[in-house]
């Protein structure tokens, strides 16, 4: 592989920097081509130009500098995803003590499952850490990690309400305050641990009222829609009146979920505030998040749901869990910076928050 690329200034600023990741910059590609390059995401920070190159699960971060006419691409050698997967497993190792000193069950969950399945640790092209707890297990870390959660870290959701992006996600992130992350669809926080909750939902008629205020809570979320049909109308309106209030909607819904699952005897457990809203409607049978044992993840032990490959399957709905090459890469990340607060980035460089 080449360690120093020479370009044109007119040809790879006009196609890097001041577009988007998703045009390709065919002067680079072409040059990286047999070094199995595939994929690049260029950036424009702080007045430094820089590009991000994928070389299989691998991602260099490139800075350049400007003599003459010419740009000098120089290589990092240290790949930034295990620097950021070393960064998660820090969260994780908090989240772990506050866990076994308070007696919280939790799981991995999603692709870090699939992770310690495999590879005993991260997929080798993950960039964050998934972990799950029932609505009990849940509600008594928040109570917990909210008074003893250590600097530089804090908690983003709903519940606490701490500025605006709190109200942004139905879930959790324990985030590292002084770094900054920019995911591919241009959201911004620090490096970040996601914590997922699981519900009871009845079996009974009472499940229909769950799955109705869900289905608020994804009109919330989703927002207003443009179009002139009645339908888009009334949603419309009902955003601008009764259901303004995404923060105190949520709220209300989950004290709802929480009244009507433990007045249930036979029910099922579903994912009502994630993320992905098909995963979200997924039922699993309650032996599933009522037993628990360890699997090693990174060198630790971790908990999980002890019937893990049976979730994978319900949530997956598969049998093999290896990746097409085309699909190991990095879901999240696209622009790292490990030093700077997210915030002070946010100051410089407004966007999409969380």
């Amino acid at each position: 592989m080449l360690d120093t690329l020479t370009f044109h200034l007119d040809t790879l600023i006009e196609h890097a920097v001041y577009q988007s990741d998703k045009c390709l910059v065919y002067a680079v590609y072409a040059n990286f081509k047999k070094c199995n390059l595939t994929y690049l995401s260029p950036y424009h920070r702080f007045g430094q130009r820089g590009i991000q190159l994928y070389f299989g699960a691998e991602i260099y971060k490139k800075t350049w500098s400007v003599q003459g006419n010419a740009l000098y691409l120089q290589k990092n050698m240290e790949p930034i995803l295990r620097q950021i997967q070393l960064k998660c497993l820090e969260i994780l190792d908090i989240v772990i003590r506050i866990c076994i000193d308070h007696g919280i069950k939790y799981s991995l969950c999603g692709g870090s499952v699939v992770g310690a399945h495999l590879y005993k640790g991260f997929l080798p092209w993950d960039d964050d850490i998934d972990i799950m707890m029932t609505r009990e297990n849940y509600n008594q870390f928040l109570l917990i990690a909210e008074k003893c959660l250590p600097e530089p870290y804090t908690i983003i959701n709903y519940q606490n309400g701490k500025d605006e992006q709190s109200f942004r996600i139905n879930y959790t992130k324990i985030i590292n305050k002084n770094t900054t992350l920019i995911q591919k669809n241009g959201k911004i926080s620090g490096i970040f641990l996601d914590i997922t909750v699981y519900d009871k939902v009845p079996n009974n008629a009472l499940k229909h009222i769950d799955l109705f205020l869900y289905k608020r809570a994804v009109t919330i979320n989703t927002g207003k829609l443009p179009g002139l049909g009645l339908k888009n109308k009334i949603r419309n309106f009902l955003l601008s009146t009764i259901l303004s209030n995404r923060r105190k909607y949520l709220l209300f819904f989950q004290k709802a979920i929480e009244c009507i699952g433990k007045s249930s005897k036979h029910y099922t457990y579903r994912e009502l505030f994630g993320a992905f809203y098909y995963i979200n409607m997924i039922p699993y049978k309650p032996s599933v998040f009522e037993n628990y044992t360890q699997i090693d993840f990174e060198g630790r032990s971790v908990m999980i749901v002890r019937d893990y490959i049976e979730y994978l399957q319900t949530r997956y709905e598969r049998m093999d869990f290896i990746e097409s090459k085309d699909n190991q890469v990095p879901t999240h990340y696209k622009y790292v910076n490990f030093d700077l607060p997210y915030k002070e980035y946010i100051k410089v460089q407004p966007t999409q928050s969380i």
